[in-house]
Order: C-alpha cells, then structure tokens, then sequence
C-alpha cells in the first residue's frame, strides 16, 4: 500500500537567538531589527530531521514527510535550502513600506508598523502554501495532510500525525494547534509559586498553575490575551502562531487570511480591540479559523515539547504525564512517578487551585488542562528528563554546538553585519566574504551540518533508565522509541547519519578542521556533558592581580583574592577544572560576575567587573576562557 506524504510547509522571516550564557547580544525577533542566525538555524532543522522528518519515514511512521519553505530572508535563501534541503522553496526580499502600508492604512488605526508585519506574515503563509500546491501539480502528487509551521521552530518531541487523537475519523474541517497554557491566578489561599505538593513531585521546584487562557483567572500579567487593550473575547480567539496541522483543504481554506485581510481587521476592531492594540498574527489565525468554524484540537506544550530557537535553553519539563492535558484537569494519579518521590503527597487534596471558571462554551476550554504545572530546570525531574534525552535535546550537547558553531564561523566578538545577497563566512579563522550566497550558503550549511554531526556523535547516550519515557505527541503510550526518555542509540546513529551524508553532500568534499576554539569547546564541555556559553570567547576581563592566597585547604583548591571587595581573584589547585567547577566556585564569591576557567592550569579565575568585547589574551588564547555569571554588579545612589 503506497504511503501517504506530510507536507512540513515553512514561512516567515528568520531572527537571531539568545546568547548560551544568558547576555542579552541585541534583538533576537526579525521586527527588532535581528540579524538571521546560522547557527540557530541548523539547531530548528537537524530537531526538524530528528522529531518529523526521520520519524516519518520509519516503519509505521504513518505521512513520509517532505519540506517546502518560503522566507522573506534571500540573504541567507542557500543556508535555509542546504540546511532543511526543501523539494521547493523561494526566498523573496521583504516588502518595502511602500508596498505595504496599501493594506495598512492609518484609517484602520492600528499600528503601521505591527500591521505591515502581520501582513508580510500572512502573506508569506499563503505564499508557503502555494510553493507546496505547485509542487503538487508539478509531480502530479497529493499530501494527505499539512503541517504550517514556521522556520525557527525547536521541536523536542515526535509529531506523528497518524498518532494524533482523532486522526483517522477527523470530519473535515478539523485542525490541530499546540496546546495554550496560560499563567493562572492563585485561588482560595492556593499560591502561584512552589507548594509541598509540586516540590515533591518535582524534586525540586515547579511552575505557577496553569489553565486554558480563555478562562477567567488568565494573568494578564503573562498572557497577551488577557492584558488591557483587548477585549474579553480575545481570550476565545488568540491562538499560538507557531505552527498548525490539518488536511490540505484545511490548511488552503486557513491560508486565504490574506485575502481577506481587510474583512478580519474589521472583526478584528469590533469583537478584539478596545482601544488601539496589536495587530498579530495570533489574532488573525483565530479569528479566520472562528471564519472557518473550525474544529480544534490541542496537542504538545511550549515549552517543554517544543520552543522557538531563540529559546533553545531548556527551562521546564513534564510533572505530569502529557496525556493529562488533553483532560479537563490533571490529577495526582497523572504525576510522573519517580522512585525518589515521597507518598502520599504531603496535604495532597488541598493544593490544586480551584478549577477555572469560563464565560461560556470556549474553543480554547480544551485549550489546557486545569491544574497543571511544569517542574523548573534545577529540579530532580528535569534533570533526569535531560540525561534521558537524545543528545540534541539536551542542553548540554545544544550548547556544545552553539558554542563551537559560533566560534567557528565568528571568531570576533559578535557577528559581521550581513551584506545584500551575500552570506559571509569564517572557517578557521578566514573570513571569506563576497562570495556569490547561493555557493557561500550552501558551504556554510554543509559546515554546521558536520559539526552537528560531530557533536551529536560525541555527545554522551541517552540514559534511558533516568526518566519514564514519553510518547510522541498525542499518543497515550510510550512508543517505540521516539520519545524522550525511550531513546535507543539506534536513534541517535540514524541522525548523525542523516546530518553527515547532507553535509558530505553539501561540501563536495572533506570538511574543514574545525576551528581552534571549537576544539577547546569540545575539551571544555568533555564531549557535550557540561554546557558552555557562545561565543566562545579566549582570554581574560583583564590581566590578573599577583596571586597571594587568602585560604588554602587542605582537600581544597588555594582561594586568592578578596570576595567581599576585591576586584579579582581566583582558584588555583582546582582538580578537573571545567567550567561547571569553576562556576560552583563562583557561586560561592560575592563579587564573581564574570568567571574564566584554564584547564591546563588547574584554575578558575574570577573578576567583579569586564568587558567581554575586550578581553585580556594570555599566551596563545587558550588558556582562559571567560563568561558572564551574574552581570555587573549595580551601581548604588547616584554614582
């Protein structure tokens, strides 16, 4: 029996991505002015492969997925078309104003510059859509379904169609959205933050209480939806934008926004907005999928079963098992049971938040079960979760690639500024620019591909005894191997062999030595197992006082300078340095902002104050290596 095909159609404009070391390093969304991000690319393409793609064309994987994407990103059109390797694609420059503010008159009175964005989105939606039709007629083929989604989406679990709830009876009309999990407001005495109930089962602290954002307790602090320039029923009608999933009918029928951009601004102004606003793509994907009288159907959590690039850094996990989400309400019984967990939980029966009161009937009631949390990084839950992942879900390895991908292709302090029809390049420390893009895009992706490759391969095995396993998204049993936690080396082999025969391909050739700052990555993280900040960056805030040592200990490193109010200082005599060591030292000084670490010397060293765009270079480079730990410290009165 012929498989059926997926089509992954991909829109929109690419922005840039936070720093691995939490510094703020400029604007990270396309409207702020952000620089498209080479490295954050290849991190949403190798998890498209690893969680769509692969998945797919695996026995029982249901669709065979294939890619169309359309960007408004020529600059870096070779570098998207080499790292996703789409059957069609087009890559357009952006609509000037000009052409624009035609469809955003000031007579709407919306936000000129919020308004020609949203256009420019939508219209890159229908655009997107209308690769993949002519893709269609060009090889008299059909795709069974249709999953919109944008380029810089992270994805961190499978998305199985064929194992979505409801899949194979759907009516039409049907379409599947990530689920919409909002800040809630603590209830009968209940707090927003950690209770007994939620440190036990997350071994560690969890997340404020969450609910569908249609329901009445939506912070307004935390959810656009709720905040004051919009009315009550917007609650019913923003939807996440970041991608969704239907039948082809579905998704044409979903794409005409565009079209009909005038008449949903109109509704857009009468039942969203009470004075000024935003026009936003959210708004216009529920109020046209209101048009449709759409069924909807949630599936998978941001952001703990998928993220934006920019957001690559895990932050939350599961507590609860994902099926209960598709519930009304989660419960004790949905907890994911851990051997260290202590029960019956402590006053387990008093803990949950009242349920969430609505208007009336909601699109988005089902949007989110009531009474759910997510366990916080630093909890036992998380921690093993991580460890039980594939490499490329875990923190540590991702790091390991930013860093070393970054410092490869931008061995200065921050990256060069684009040029028009260029994509400029620096491999091992030679900056070889003004290249024609499609021939420099399509190296540099061959590039990032092989040091995914490299470091996927290093990386540690998943421990799959760590955490209980997770299905692909909507499926209510582990599977077979594709969810977090149920990783088999076999998954993580078939990736990297997927990412090395593209990248091999892509080169036509060998590929480069990687950078030397790259090398010290990899000796720095042991092969992916500690995280590290990007750029990786050589040297130190400024050269360091003599060491007169303030304490030494007998089982200790040798402690020199002053912590209380001193300006630098360090440890020396520190076994294993890495930077995980160096940092729990710091930890532990009042006036460490910026610690480095030289393994070769067995120190850590540490300074109140720098300037990572000035670093001190000592000997070769590479003995040091610097990071911002806390910031700098802030300036008291008027001084």
């Amino acid at each position: 029996m012929p498989r059926g095909r997926l089509a992954v159609v991909l829109h929109g404009k690419v922005g840039s991505m936070h720093g691995v070391d939490g510094v703020d390093r400029g604007p990270s969304r396309s409207i702020e002015g952000a620089r498209a991000s080479p490295t954050m690319m290849a991190l949403c393409a190798s998890a498209l492969q690893q969680h769509i793609v692969l998945p797919s064309r695996r026995r029982g994987g249901g669709l065979r997925a294939e890619v169309v994407g359309h960007s408004w990103n020529p600059e870096i059109g070779a570098l998207l078309d080499g790292l996703f390797s789409p059957v069609r694609s087009a890559h357009e420059p952006v609509l000037t104003p000009h052409m624009l503010l035609e469809h955003c008159p000031a007579t709407l009175g919306l936000d000129a510059r919020e308004c020609m964005r949203t256009y420019s989105q939508l219209l890159g939606v229908r655009r997107a859509l209308l690769l993949r039709a002519a893709e269609e007629r060009a090889r008299g083929i059909a795709y069974d379904a249709v999953l919109l989604s944008r380029w810089d989406v992270l994805w961190q679990r499978p998305l199985l169609p064929a194992e979505l709830p409801g899949w194979a009876t759907r009516a039409a009309g049907a379409v599947y959205l990530p689920h919409q999990c909002a800040a809630r407001w603590p209830s009968r005495g209940v707090p927003s933050g950690p209770t007994p109930m939620k440190e036990a089962i997350c071994g560690g602290t969890g997340s404020g209480w969450r609910a569908s954002q249609a329901a009445r307790e939506c912070r307004a602090q935390d959810q656009r939806a709720c905040q004051g320039d919009l009315t009550a029923a917007a609650r019913e009608i923003l939807v996440l934008d970041w991608w969704v999933l239907g039948g082809a009918a579905e998704l044409d029928a979903f794409g005409a926004m565009v079209e009909g951009f005038s008449a949903l601004t109109d509704e857009m102004r009468r039942d969203i907005l009470v004075r000024g606003g935003s026009c936003m793509g959210h708004t216009y994907y529920g109020l046209q999928l209101r048009r449709m009288n759409a069924t909807l159907r949630f599936v998978g959590i941001s952001p703990v079963d998928f993220t934006l690039g920019r957001m690559w850094q895990r932050s939350h996990c599961h507590a609860f098992d994902p099926a209960c989400v598709g519930r009304e309400r989660c419960g004790l019984d949905d907890a994911l049971r851990r051997p260290w967990q202590k029960w019956p939980i402590p006053a387990a029966t008093v803990m949950f938040p009242t349920p969430a009161t609505f208007r009336g009937p909601s699109p988005l009631q089902r949007a989110c079960a009531d009474g759910l949390f997510f366990c916080n990084a630093v909890s036992q839950m998380c921690r093993e979760g991580d460890a039980a992942a594939e490499p490329l879900d875990r923190t540590a390895a991702r790091s390991l690639f930013v860093a070393c991908a970054d410092s490869t292709l931008y061995p200065q302090s921050s990256p060069p500024e684009p040029v028009a029809g260029t994509v400029t390049i620096v491999v091992g420390g030679a900056r070889r620019a003004g290249v024609h893009g499609a021939q420099n895009g399509t190296r540099l992706a061959g590039v990032l591909l092989h040091l995914m490759s490299a470091v996927l391969a290093a990386a540690p095995a998943a421990n799959a005894s760590a955490a209980p396993p997770l299905p692909p998204l909507g499926a209510t049993a582990a599977g077979d191997g594709d969810g977090a936690g149920a990783a088999a080396p076999s998954r993580t082999a078939s990736l990297v062999a997927a990412l090395r025969a593209r990248a091999d391909a892509l080169l036509g050739g060998p590929p480069p030595a990687n950078h030397a700052a790259c090398r010290r990555a990899f000796k720095l993280s042991d092969g992916g197992r500690a995280a590290l900040p990007a750029p990786l960056r050589p040297g130190l805030c400024a050269p360091l006082p003599p060491r007169e040592p303030s304490s030494t200990g007998d089982d200790g490193p040798r402690a020199w300078g002053n912590c209380s109010h001193g300006e630098a200082g360090g440890w020396t005599g520190v076994a294993g340095t890495d930077l995980p060591a160096c940092r729990r030292l710091c930890d532990g000084c009042a006036r460490c902002k910026y610690v480095a670490t030289a393994p070769s010397r067995g120190e850590c060293a540490w300074h109140a104050r720098c300037s990572l765009d000035a670093l001190h270079v000592v000997g070769d480079g590479a003995e040091y290596f610097t990071v911002s730990r806390r910031g700098e410290p802030k300036k008291r009165g008027g001084g």
